[in-house]
């Protein structure tokens, strides 16, 4: 029973020098000739950036600012320079875009912390680390919606509850088939360490139907800094609604 009880507090976040994160993408419209693709609203190949670069932050609304209708402050979770977690609360100012004051190689997660009327972003939010774009958010949203993360420095990942689903969101029932796959990539800063592996599940959406899901199996652990993305090898269909989550629980070895 210990064991067990021990399990359930890792899951929660309720042991010291861990935190339990559920990381959630989709794709809203999504065809056959987009794949590969990443789960997130862009609904392209996320690519990382290859170096540290000041985050850039900008909306298409006017309205996402202090004062406005739409989003005014936000938290950003990021990796920094020197690969370790951090955040940061900021001000949007529309469509102008704001710099951050520091370095970053990832941002995981950015959330709206206050807003107008909307209660929400009111255009869509792009997160820039030098030329590559790190998140976008869309109109309506308050947090991330980006089936990937990013496994910083001295901590260890323990990913589970991989999960996938598509749907035919247009048109009816579709006899699509679909794959998905889990990418690892760890030593991302180190060429000579650096190291991709991926694992994929495969499934058929049956005529008259319009749903598919299923469940990848994972690495237990990930050593950071690494990246993971979940990513739709294969769609042979158009107009398909593509959702994924995962759940992750970090553990910091800083002070083990």
């Amino acid at each position: 029973m210990g064991a067990l009880l021990d399990a359930i507090s890792l899951a929660k976040g309720g042991v010291p020098r861990h935190t339990a994160v559920l990381k959630y993408g989709y794709v809203l419209d999504a065809d056959a000739a987009d794949t590969p693709l990443s789960v997130w609203p862009p609904g392209t190949l996320f690519v990382p950036p290859s170096a540290a670069a000041a985050p850039s932050i900008v909306s298409t609304g006017v309205g996402d600012a202090p004062g406005g209708a739409g989003a005014h402050r936000i938290r950003v979770s990021y990796l920094g320079d020197d690969w370790r977690f951090n955040f940061y609360e900021v001000d949007l100012n529309g469509t102008t875009p704001v710099v951050l004051p520091f370095l970053a190689w990832r941002v995981n997660r950015v959330r709206v912390l206050s807003a107008g009327a909307l209660n929400s972003l009111e255009g869509t939010l792009s997160v820039n680390i030098g030329p590559t774009l790190v998140v976008s958010m869309l109109p309506g949203q308050s947090s991330t919606n980006k089936a990937a993360f990013s496994v910083g420095r001295d901590e260890l990942a323990h990913l589970f509850a991989v999960t996938t689903s598509i749907q035919k969101v247009v048109g009816g029932a579709s006899a699509a088939q679909a794959s998905f796959g889990v990418k690892i990539h760890t030593g991302v800063d180190d060429p000579l360490t650096s190291v991709s592996k991926t694992r994929y599940a495969f499934g058929l959406v049956l005529e008259g139907q319009n749903y598919f899901a299923s469940e990848i199996p994972v690495p237990g652990t990930i050593v950071g800094p690494a990246d993971v993305d979940l990513v739709c090898s294969l769609i042979t269909d158009n107009n398909m609604n593509i959702s994924s989550s995962f759940r992750v629980l970090f553990e910091d070895l800083r002070g083990s």
